[in-house]
C-alpha cells in the first residue's frame, strides 16, 4: 500500500503492499464486505463517489471503525482506473 494512512490501519508498513481492490476488500469486516463492494462497483460503474462507514479488520484482527470518501480516477479516455479516498479510522 503505498499511502502511510491506509497501509497503517491495515497493519502494513508503508511500501509493504500494492493497494487493490481485493486486498482492500479482503480485509472488510465479513458482514460488511458485500455491501463495500457493492458500493464500489456502483461508483466504478456510474463514474461517482463512494462514502462509506464499515468495519476492517487489521493483520493483527484488531477491527476498526473506519469512513471512507472516494473518488474516480481517470484516463485520457475517460475510463475508470482506480478510487482516490480519503479514509478515517
Amino acid at each position: 500500500m503505498r499511502t502511510p494512512p491506509v497501509s497503517t490501519g491495515y497493519g502494513y508498513e508503508p511500501g509493504e503492499k500494492v493497494p487493490t481492490t481485493e486486498l482492500l476488500l479482503s480485509h472488510n469486516h465479513p458482514d460488511d464486505r458485500a455491501v463495500v463492494a457493492d458500493a464500489l462497483a456502483a461508483a466504478v460503474r456510474d463514474h461517482g463517489a463512494l462514502g462509506s462507514r464499515h468495519r476492517v479488520i487489521d493483520t493483527a484482527g484488531v477491527h476498526h471503525q473506519v469512513l471512507v470518501v472516494a473518488d474516480g480516477m481517470f484516463d485520457a479516455t475517460g475510463a475508470v482506473v482506480g478510487t482516490e479516498s480519503i479514509s478515517s479510522t
